[in-house]
């Protein structure tokens, strides 16, 4: 009763509650709370093998084919390594089956969703299960694309299956899965860019003569909009000094450095300015 399937995305983890009696997850290796929640590991939902027809088995004992819940919805986490993109899920169910000891009905309505943790949330692509689903056998696989509006594969590192059964349900009866599959592929998460903002000051002598009440504690040199002072050429020249002035620096002390080596000519800046990049 089993049937081996490709499934090369290889799922991490995978959460939800156990299954029960002999539809129970019995290869599980995670672990199991005391609120019957399976965490931190894979079984049969991810083993890659699929169930065949009930009938073929004994219905009063175990089997490791299917898992089995009587609750009206159901809720798996799958977990990956990495990011991926997501094109379809895949769910291998039961749809209907009645025999002595046991009665089988499907889920109605099949939601999933794609994302990136820490988040929770993604967009919901919902299935709604049809008659030609159960066309072809009693059991088989649903396909349930993850794509967005454009047409592209949704991006994320979590998968999240809910699956509701009709109100009609009733609690005796089982939900079963056998294999959950996916198709993606790997997208690396991109490197953010790191840009450098490159910003120049410029700083000139201080007219005291003219500054109102410039006080004893106002810097010889103060800053200057670039844009204010017209044409700049901005080749080295060692005659400018290369920070920016201090407020204990004194003018002659500037003077001194660049003294020698200033001429007036009509594209030279003031010796007195300074031009000191800032990067921000």
């Amino acid at each position: 009763g089993y049937t081996v399937v490709e499934n090369g995305t290889t799922v991490s983890s995978y959460e939800v509650m156990q299954g029960v009696e002999q539809f129970a997850d019995f290869i599980y290796d995670g672990e199991e709370g005391e609120s019957g929640i399976l965490t931190g590991g894979r079984g049969q939902l991810a083993d890659g093998w699929v169930g065949g027809a009930l009938d073929s088995l004994n219905e009063a004992k175990r089997t490791f084919a299917w898992v089995g819940w009587q609750e009206q919805t159901v809720e798996i986490l799958f977990k990956f390594d990495g990011n991926r993109e997501f094109s379809s899920v895949n769910l291998h169910t039961y749809f209907s089956y009645s025999g002595t000891n046991l009665e089988v009905i499907a889920a109605e309505r099949i939601d999933v969703s794609v994302f990136r943790s820490p988040s929770t949330e993604g967009q919901v692509h919902s299935y709604t299960l049809t008659a030609n689903d159960k066309a072809n056998g009693d059991f088989g696989f649903i396909h349930i694309r993850t794509t967005n509006d454009q047409g592209r594969p949704i991006e994320g590192d979590e998968v999240r299956c809910t699956l509701k059964r009709p109100v009609s349900a009733s609690g005796t009866t089982f939900l079963l899965l056998s294999e959950v599959t996916f198709n993606s592929t790997a997208k690396p998460l991109e490197e953010p860019s790191v840009i450098i903002v490159v910003q120049f000051y410029c700083c000139r002598k201080r007219n005291k003569s003219t500054a109102l009440d410039p006080g004893p504690h106002e810097p010889d040199y103060e800053e200057v909009d670039m844009n204010s002072i017209g044409y700049v050429d901005m080749t080295p020249n060692p005659a400018y000094s290369t920070s920016r002035p201090e407020a204990t620096d004194t003018y002659s002390e500037i003077e001194e450095e660049t003294a020698d080596n200033t001429t007036d000519t009509p594209n030279t800046p003031d010796p007195h300015f300074a031009y000191v990049p800032t990067y921000i």
